[in-house]
């Protein structure tokens, strides 16, 4: 048990998480400075910006920009109502392990850790700003699905057991039971049973193939999958003032370590309940917004990176990937859970090149209240 925060807050940093989608329209008019002029915030943009900017993006934002908007203090929030949590992850089955263990946070204030685990092996970890929970099905399942990687391998459909608004509308409620709030949107996966037995089959043989000796006997065996495991997966963003917290990691100044992470809220959700829940740094003001102004455009964002990357030679053009207008998460200061939560477009770049190995991605954060570059 002892190891356990630190693995805790490693799967913090390795998860990835996607942006809040919208559902506004595609409106595009010419003869911006960027040759860009948005009407309305389209879903996705393909333009070629000059000579060294191409955008080919999908595009995460709010239905509507806020007229104005500022810098939010914030703490990571605790988690609420435990009691109520266990009762719905683990139901009335007997629980054969209940351990405690108390940590220190950043600022040295004890935070009590309980592990609870039942007959059939459901896991509960409540870490006080942290909860993670599993059962068997979601270890096989882990095997058949990988967010980061299978988006494109399952679809949005709705699933035998339950259609999908009424499983997005029972997980919100869970969450705000939490005491978490989410967007509006939502990325869904449906992980149908015959998907994942496919999916499975196919990463155990390569596995096995890889694999020698006694490690071929570490590798789970092959699910039985029946109908009564399919589960959707569900991605959310915390929002806050209708906009969204970045979900990205690795934000601020590691050598200052000052480093932050984006909310993480990912759930699965079958028939047989709740199989995986990880619900993590969700972030809560502490004060009034401070610096409030109108935040800039898309247009006007977008011509901060023109400029910037029109300003040097380049081998080849920086591709724009991704677009995000959201609260970034930044720690004030080393040792202290003190954030602020700062409006900004993100934009994800990458540099492609034949050689893969020469391939860059990389990250531009813009202030939406100053214009400035954050990193």
């Amino acid at each position: 048990m002892k190891k356990l925060p630190l693995l805790l807050f490693m799967l913090l940093i390795v998860l990835n998480l996607v942006a809040c989608d919208n559902n506004v329209g595609n409106d595009i008019i010419g003869n911006s400075k960027s040759d860009v002029k948005l009407e309305t915030i389209p879903k996705s943009l393909k333009k070629k910006l000059s000579e060294n900017v191409v955008i080919d993006a999908e595009i995460d934002t709010p239905k509507k920009l806020p007229k104005t908007a500022g810098i939010i203090p914030a703490k990571i929030k605790s988690l609420e109502n435990k009691e109520k949590i266990k009762d719905i992850l683990l139901g009335e089955e007997p629980i054969i392990i209940n351990d405690k263990q108390t940590n220190k946070d950043r600022e040295g204030k004890s935070i009590q850790e309980e592990y609870f685990r039942t007959e059939s092996k459901k896991t509960l970890i409540w870490y006080g700003k942290l909860l993670t929970f599993s059962t068997p099905l979601s270890h096989d399942i882990s095997d058949a699905f990988n967010p980061q990687t299978d988006d494109k391998n399952y679809n949005s459909k709705d699933l035998s057991f339950e259609n999908r608004d009424q499983a997005i509308h029972n997980t919100k409620k869970f969450l705000k039971t939490l005491g978490v709030e989410v967007s509006e949107n939502v990325r869904l996966n449906a992980l149908d049973y015959k998907t994942m037995k496919e999916k499975q089959i196919k990463n155990y043989n390569e596995m096995i193939k890889g694999a020698e000796g006694k490690e071929k006997d570490k590798i789970n065996p092959i699910r039985n999958w029946t109908q009564d495991d399919e589960c959707y997966f569900m991605r959310f963003k915390q929002e806050l003032n209708g906009i969204c917290v970045s979900s990205g990691n690795g934000l601020g100044d590691a050598a200052n370590k000052t480093e932050t992470n984006g909310p993480i809220i990912d759930v699965y959700y079958g028939k047989q309940g709740y199989q995986s829940v990880f619900v993590g740094n969700i972030y809560e003001p502490t004060g009034n917004a401070t610096q409030n102004g109108t935040p800039i455009d898309l247009n006007k964002a977008l011509d901060i990176v023109k400029n910037k990357y029109d300003e040097v030679i380049m081998k080849r053009p920086i591709t724009i990937t991704d677009i995000e207008f959201s609260y970034v998460p930044q720690l004030k200061s080393a040792n202290e859970e003190n954030y602020i939560l700062t409006p900004a477009w993100l934009f994800n770049l990458a540099e492609y090149s034949d050689d893969i190995k020469d391939s860059i991605d990389k990250r531009l954060i813009i202030n939406a209240l100053t214009g400035e570059q954050m990193e």
